[in-house]
């Protein structure tokens, strides 16, 4: 009995220190080393840290940072002041939160639908209209201040929606189970609730493979590619090859690719996909990686990695591919649609079409920089635990914006890429175009 007792006030300890990962008091000394280690690590690691910020500004900010640094606090509070950092790095670098506490946060947060209005932001809550007022103990304009920097240095055209910022912001937080919000109902009352994560089971969504709808009456096919990083390389292939030609047994004129979802895996398969639209023997040129060569990166055995050399040493490798093996070609019009979540290789697929591909139309929001940059490397800050991404490679590819990714040739917010567009949507869309 005494040995059962003993386990379960161990289990209750155990669950009790897990929710309080983010409550835990850190010292000065301690956060002022993880600074550093991330600073080093930055100027080591990335190709080219300075696209936002000159080496000389970048200094500026960690100073500024180790300055405000003066007394103890929780981890959830300096994780907070440290992601302040990611506002200057590409999408594909960044602070996350301990593995322990990810792998909490992967269930989602339950968000209702946002719609922007005259500045306010309005949902519905209990079938009626209500203003969200604050989330997390922030206002919503604070909650924009907090992105605004990011959003106009990295995408100077393009402000994220406010989903996007919230999700966001709530990761910034370090939310365990719940998130405090206030809100305005159609009376006037300002209440209290809670965005929660979904403790149901979720279940196993199409959100990793591929699907083709067909209208043979109409002529027109929607084809979701929900990934560049299959499971399988080869049941990925073989499903493209059926795709395409059942397109062409159903002489289908008009294609919809959407790849809302889809956020990236393998450069060779863009090209595979890219293909079936490129009607050319000769290989083609797609882009050039640039990146740094270190210890770090042959440790992790990268598929990148061309030579082993010292320490900010640089290697550059064009990318190319073969249109050839991929058959049959697709003549007909085609229309990418993207989402804000359609980045590094989708953004890439999106470009190489735009660009080639002379009956292609995007659909969709604005591609983003994080398109060009790549071969992540992880290094765990040694006192807090937190993990730091950072991109060892940096490319330009070929396409209208070599920087930026691809601009939609009909623009259209897409609040949630999860539920994505039905093939009639797609069609009033275009039709309205």
């Amino acid at each position: 009995m005494k040995n059962y007792l003993f386990l379960v006030i161990a289990v209750l300890f155990a669950i009790s220190s897990y929710s309080q990962e983010g409550k835990k008091v850190m010292k000065v000394k301690d956060m002022l080393k993880d600074i550093d280690v991330f600073y080093e690590n930055l100027m080591d690691i990335h190709p080219y840290p300075f696209v936002i910020l000159s080496q000389e500004e970048w200094k500026q900010k960690v100073d500024s940072l180790k300055n405000t640094i003066t007394e103890p606090m929780t981890k959830q509070e300096f994780f907070f002041k440290m992601t302040t950092f990611n506002t200057y790095l590409d999408l594909h670098s960044g602070l996350h939160a301990s593995k322990k506490t990810m792998k909490k946060m992967r269930k989602a947060m339950l968000f209702p639908k946002f719609e922007e209005q005259d500045n306010k932001i309005l949902f519905t809550k209990d079938d009626e209209k209500c203003t969200l007022l604050s989330v997390g103990g922030s206002d919503v304009e604070q909650i924009r201040n907090i992105f605004f920097e990011r959003s106009s240095r990295v995408e100077p055209m393009y402000m994220p929606t406010f989903l996007n910022m919230l999700r966001n912001f709530c990761s910034y937080k370090m939310v365990e189970d719940s998130i405090e919000y206030k809100y305005q109902n159609s009376k006037g009352e300002i209440l209290t609730a809670y965005f929660k994560r979904n403790t149901q089971k979720q279940k196993t969504k199409n959100n990793t493979g591929t699907s083709l709808e067909i209208d043979t009456v109409k002529s027109v096919a929607v084809m979701r590619v929900n990934t560049f990083m299959p499971s399988s390389r080869l049941d990925f292939q073989d499903s493209i090859y059926t795709y395409f030609k059942r397109l062409k047994e159903k002489e289908i004129t008009r294609l919809y690719i959407d790849i809302t979802q889809n956020s990236g895996g393998l450069v060779a398969l863009t090209g595979f996909l890219a293909g079936f639209f490129i009607d050319s023997k000769e290989e083609i040129y797609a882009g050039t990686w640039t990146s740094k060569a270190s210890d770090e990166r042959d440790m992790q055995r990268f598929d990148f990695l061309l030579r082993k050399g010292d320490k900010g040493d640089y290697t550059q490798r064009k990318y190319t591919f073969n249109p050839s093996i991929s058959t049959p070609k697709f003549k007909g019009d085609v229309y990418i649609v993207q989402s804000r979540n359609s980045y590094s290789a989708a953004a890439i697929f999106a470009s190489l079409i735009q660009h080639y591909y002379n009956k292609c139309k995007v659909i969709g929001e604005e591609g983003e920089i994080k398109a060009f940059y790549a071969d992540p490397l992880q290094v765990v800050l040694p006192k807090s635990k937190f993990v730091v991404t950072y991109s060892s490679m940096f490319g330009r590819f070929v396409g209208k914006e070599k920087n930026r990714g691809v601009v939609p040739d009909i623009p259209y917010n897409i609040y949630d890429p999860n539920t994505p567009l039905s093939m009639k949507e797609l069609e009033e869309l275009t039709n309205n175009n």
